[in-house]
């Protein structure tokens, strides 16, 4: 199966990480038109001097972290050590809230923006 229909049979919470998470690290990845704007050699003639672009690379990697810290609580929801598995995910939940702060500084301007032709 591909990985949306690995994610459905996994359920909800997978499903809305695959809609969420996956498929925007992809379009990050494989650059599509949705992410013109971001380009360095657009995003530096921006008013904000390529904040956009920085605010976007931010945020992906703030979904590749959270995707790959819950894919560790997920696999490691049987662990016989519990109490490990609850401090990483309490040092998870802390640096995403680290991160969150960090891109929740950048302007308005920053993460709603459009081309003009």
């Amino acid at each position: 199966p591909n990985m949306i229909e690995r994610c459905r049979f996994l359920g909800e919470h997978w499903e809305f990480m695959y809609e969420a998470t996956y498929r925007d690290l992809c379009e990050a990845a494989h650059v599509t038109f949705m992410k013109v704007p971001h380009a360095p050699s657009l995003a530096f003639r921006a008013p904000d001097q390529g904040a956009a672009l920085l605010y976007e690379h931010s945020r992906a990697a703030n979904y590749a972290v959270e995707f790959w810290g819950i894919t560790i609580l997920e696999c490691c929801s049987l662990h016989h050590n519990q109490s490990a598995r609850d401090q990483f995910h309490t040092a998870l939940d802390t640096l995403l809230a680290q991160a969150s702060a960090i891109t929740d500084k950048f302007s308005a301007l920053t993460k709603s923006h459009s081309i003009s032709f």
